[in-house]
């Protein structure tokens, strides 16, 4: 019996291996230019996101991190502005800590190739966890490093955007899992996930995500069979990753109270790229929940 579930477990972890080889092998393919020669060249177009602003940002945070200090305050802007304020500063996101170790550009291509390769094994343990194919897995992994929402955005330079996205097939995996099989290990897997894509910066891929979580759990409830353990599990992952980032959060929102912005837009702004009703005729939600359920 000992040998015949040794030989399962194998049999299991194979298709993991294969998949993570071919995963590596893929982004390597890709970004090995950027990363094994020292070109000078930083992913994305010049004039863009990145090249406006980003690289100016990521060289003040971690030249100021290496000096021991802390940049809460940005001088070489206007006469000066808050910089710790939840969207302008990446300096707690646990991967930009690759600007410490690599030059600027180095760090950032390193950056992006890892994003696209995490994007793909979470997206992999994923649907491995719902049962797919392996061989659907790997596609699916595939197909969403790849894709024309995310892999685009590193054209534009949008390196917040690359880093949130990265982390939704997490969590969506410890919601299947706490639906699944309620464990305090599923609970620290999505705290650490929805942590991390806090603190990435991008609060408008923060709130995307959120809608959808609501939604997908709002469908998970009908399959749940222990549904007090779950929805205590979601509690848990929602005030423990507030908490973790509220240092982020707080400064984010005191810093917006004191913008422009904190004054609103008008409607004609604000429904400048709104989406109309009857785009819902072409988008066929209930089936594609269904089938994710």
């Amino acid at each position: 019996m000992m040998a015949q579930r040794e030989g399962m477990i194998k049999s299991e972890r194979l298709p993991f291996v294969l998949a993570l080889i071919t995963l590596f092998a893929l982004t390597l393919a890709m970004f090995g230019d950027v990363l094994f020669f020292d070109n000078g060249l930083v992913l994305s177009k010049e004039g863009l996101d990145l090249h406006s602003a980003e690289l100016f940002s990521r060289d003040f945070t971690f030249s100021e991190i290496r000096k021991g200090h802390f940049p809460l305050w940005n001088p070489h802007l206007f006469s000066g502005t808050p910089f710790f304020d939840g969207v302008q500063s990446t300096a707690l996101y646990l991967p930009n800590f690759l600007h410490l170790l690599f030059p600027l550009p180095q760090a950032i291509n390193i950056g992006i190739a890892l994003h696209t390769f995490l994007l793909g094994l979470f997206m992999y343990l994923w649907t491995s966890h719902r049962r797919l194919h392996p061989l659907a897995c790997l596609l699916s992994s595939v197909l969403t490093m790849f894709s024309g929402p995310y892999f685009m955005h590193i054209y534009a330079g949008h390196l917040g955007n690359l880093c949130a996205m990265t982390w939704a097939p997490l969590i969506f995996l410890s919601i299947d899992g706490l639906r699944d099989r309620p464990s305090g290990g599923w609970c620290l897997l999505g705290i650490f996930a929805v942590t991390m894509q806090i603190l990435a910066a991008q609060p408008q891929y923060v709130y995307y995500t959120a809608l959808t979580v609501g939604i997908y759990c709002s469908f998970s409830l009908i399959k749940a069979e222990r549904r007090g353990f779950f929805i205590a599990g979601l509690t848990a992952i929602l005030l423990g990753s507030l908490l973790i980032s509220s240092v982020q959060i707080l400064s984010g929102i005191q810093s917006a109270q004191e913008s422009i912005r904190s004054l609103g837009v008008s409607f004609q702004f604000s429904s400048m790229f709104s989406f109309p009703p009857e785009n819902f005729l072409t988008f066929n939600f209930i089936k594609i929940i269904y089938r994710l359920l």
